[in-house]
């Protein structure tokens, strides 16, 4: 980039964050096409994207990837709105044991200078790494456009938000005509499906919707979800709404000195998600929460944290003085309970009465 164009990155970051938020209904759909949006978006959104993906996918246990790692031969997955290839880059940096495996993506997008773009700057990752590249196939198209094989992984990321944000029928009817689009791409008895959206409320509510759409056509859910009940928190006027957060501080400063020479400063990044697969996870816990919440401070020197549970919506309560005993918790962590433990819990809590936080009606898991 010449000087030029780096001094003029902060307000040309500021402008598209405007397009890309309050501003969107006059957005035209080929800004993805212009070469200066172009820029500000791989410069700061899809850097901020990879931050948010690589944390969310290294975190993910190996088994979730079984059905790309028990194969060597050829693989197909499939990125839905791929733009300059966020997920398949964030995938490649956060799953290093995927990396020699023989995957083919398909890149889809309406925009092929995102697609060509995106290709030119996983190839130089890749050769930093001095790794094997996968096969990139760029397919410019819409969501729907056929392809020629059944992939085994089917994802997406901000994507879909772009869609019913705009669309003014109900999420209801929006999430069954995309699922069933969807379900086109799902053919491979092994087929998984992973939709990341922005950790707002309607996202959220797309996510459990969605997440009720897979159960219908048997998947199993391996994250966030610890259980297949109804979903705790989906999103509803008088329901919380499940989303996941993540301490900005913890991105690389020369990320965080141009959030804030652009005006756009974060404390810190929130998403919802839902990762599903045909193949069920064997010997899962289905005692164990997900924590949702960031730390809550509570009377009696006690510290909570919401979570999903097989029961519903949980208040986790540890005491403040004896939370060192074990890891911090934070948003997102699964907190595997022991079985005997939980059963004797479960028990004590038959006997008396079951207490329920009154400001969420979440039942009070006290550690």
């Amino acid at each position: 980039m010449s000087s030029k164009h780096l001094q003029s990155l902060p307000y040309n970051i500021q402008q598209l964050s405007l397009q890309l938020t309050s501003e969107r209904s006059s957005r035209k759909k080929t800004y993805m096409n212009s070469r200066v949006e172009m820029i500000s978006y791989t410069r700061y959104f899809m850097w901020w994207n990879l931050f948010r993906l690589t944390s969310l996918f290294a975190r993910f246990p190996k088994d979730f990837f079984q059905n790309l790692l028990q194969t060597e031969e050829e693989t197909y997955c499939l990125d839905i709105g791929s733009g300059p290839l966020t997920l398949p880059i964030a995938l490649y940096l956060a799953r290093p044991e995927l990396r020699d495996k023989k995957l083919n993506w398909y890149c889809l997008d309406p925009s092929s200078t995102s697609l060509s773009l995106g290709e030119d700057i996983f190839l130089s990752i890749v050769a930093k790494l001095r790794g094997r590249a996968w096969n990139i196939i760029k397919v410019k198209g819409l969501f729907g456009e056929t392809i020629r094989n059944k992939p085994k992984l089917i994802c997406s990321a901000n994507m879909f938000n772009e869609m019913y944000l705009e669309d003014r029928r109900p999420l209801e009817e929006l999430v069954k005509l995309y699922a069933k689009t969807l379900s086109q791409y799902t053919k491979d008895e092994n087929a998984s499906v992973l939709l990341v959206e922005p950790g707002i409320p309607r996202s959220a509510r797309f996510i459990s919707l969605f997440r009720d759409s897979l159960l219908r056509q048997n998947f199993s859910i391996l994250s966030p979800c610890p259980h297949e009940e109804a979903c705790p928190m989906p999103g509803t006027r008088d329901k919380k709404w499940c989303h996941f957060t993540m301490n900005a501080e913890n991105a690389p400063e020369k990320l965080q000195k141009l959030s804030r020479d652009a005006s756009l400063a974060k404390e810190k990044i929130v998403l919802s998600y839902v990762f599903a697969s045909k193949c069920p996870q064997k010997n899962k816990d289905d005692s164990a929460l997900r924590i949702s919440s960031l730390p809550i401070r509570l009377p009696k020197q006690k510290i909570g944290h919401y979570a999903c549970g097989k029961k519903g919506l949980m208040l986790f309560v540890k005491n403040k003085y004896t939370i060192a005993e074990n890891a911090a918790l934070f948003s997102g962590d699964l907190v595997q309970q022991n079985k005997e433990k939980a059963e004797t819990k479960q028990g004590n809590l038959q006997k008396k009465r079951t207490q329920i936080d009154s400001k969420s009606g979440a039942i009070i898991i006290d550690s």
